[in-house]
């Protein structure tokens, strides 16, 4: 098949399974996925840089980890970390050539000097020759293609993730449903077929693909032309369709046009100041505990979902509000003094939703 054949392909498997929030979104994870297959001899990605890509959502039953399962089948070496160490990490890049795909990336707000370390390298090697170098060992290589999945709301907000978001393509999933479900028995052979055929013709058109960079484009420049570049190397050297539609689809995806359809749409942020307003009452202070069991009472609302396992909900709640500035304060319960919420802390951000 010829290169626009094998990511026409690509593109229909993979719509089969995921619901996408735009066309264009399918066409950037399609790129995605076949330029983790341009390598060198070593099976090291061959391009300069590589974009992170992220699929995110307001809640929970967007599709977000099905596509990410679905990249992590069709990817060069795919492998899915959840709660990955810096040294796992490295390893699976340096030693094990993969693409790392990481479910649940709340774990990337980690406190402490293992998740910075984390971090960091995944904020380096984005770019080639990025090196995770250790006393008395040998640095190990942390350049290669890696994909998450996480809530929208952590990503966007999280100062820690400030350096990461901009070497990222954002797919804002949305809730709804497959269009089929995926059957590893049943889809499994021909996942391997489409990966086979990517790599294949990634292989027999290296010299092609990787030899000539993009023009910058239509507000396309700087940071996120470098981050498109692979995508755009891939496309031109397919030809057909896709040259022109790679470029509408990281405009779109970039420039923000993608986020721009769901402005109407409340964030995570928003919902959860809504429903704490009802949570609150006319309190001054609520202990975190007590907020926490009340906001997953509420009917409808995602909490209890989002937060399964309630000694690990205080430190979800805390990373939702840490970017608006609300933070945990003392609260005496008779003798008693745990962490919790002030009502004062909230009253400004609850009039902001009013307005």
């Amino acid at each position: 098949m010829s290169g626009a054949e094998t990511l026409d392909v690509t593109r229909a498997f993979l719509a089969r399974f995921v619901t996408f929030p735009s066309p264009a979104a399918l066409d950037v994870v399609t790129l995605w996925s076949a330029h983790t297959h341009v390598t060198d001899r070593d099976g090291r990605l061959a391009f300069d840089t590589t974009p992170r890509l992220a699929f995110l959502s307001q809640g929970p039953k967007s599709g977000k980890t099905e596509a990410l399962n679905r990249v992590t089948d069709l990817s060069h070496n795919g492998s899915t970390m959840v709660d990955p160490t810096h040294a796992g990490f490295a390893q699976s890049i340096g030693e094990g050539c993969a693409t790392v795909t990481i479910d649940e990336l709340d774990v990337l707000f980690g406190a402490g000097s293992a998740k910075a370390t984390l971090r960091s390298l995944l904020n380096a090697g984005y770019k080639q020759g990025a090196e995770w170098k250790r006393a008395g060992k040998a640095p190990v290589s942390v350049f290669g293609a890696v994909a998450m999945a996480g809530m929208d709301a952590k990503f966007r907000n999280a100062e820690p993730l400030s350096a990461l978001r901009s070497r990222t393509i954002m797919v804002q999933m949305t809730p709804g449903r497959a269009p089929e479900i995926y059957r590893g028995r049943l889809h499994d052979p021909t996942a391997r077929a489409i990966r086979a055929g990517l790599a294949s013709w990634c292989r027999h058109h290296r010299s092609r693909i990787l030899a000539n960079y993009p023009d910058e484009f239509e507000g396309i420049s700087g940071r996120d032309l470098e981050i498109s570049e692979p995508l755009l190397m891939v496309a031109d050297a397919a030809g057909g369709r896709w040259p022109d539609a790679a470029r509408v689809a990281l405009r779109e995806l970039l420039l923000g046009a993608d986020d721009a359809n769901h402005e109407d749409a409340p964030t995570l942020v928003a919902s959860l100041l809504s429903d704490l307003r009802a949570v609150f009452g006319t309190a001054p202070k609520l202990p975190t505990a007590d907020i926490v069991a009340a906001l997953r009472a509420i009917p409808g609302a995602p909490w209890r979902e989002l937060w399964p396992s309630v000694d690990n909900a205080p430190r979800e709640l805390a990373a939702l509000l840490a970017p608006i500035g609300v933070v945990p304060v003392r609260v005496r319960l008779g003798k008693l003094t745990v962490r919790g919420y002030q009502r004062a802390d909230l009253v400004p951000h609850w009039s902001a939703l009013a307005a």
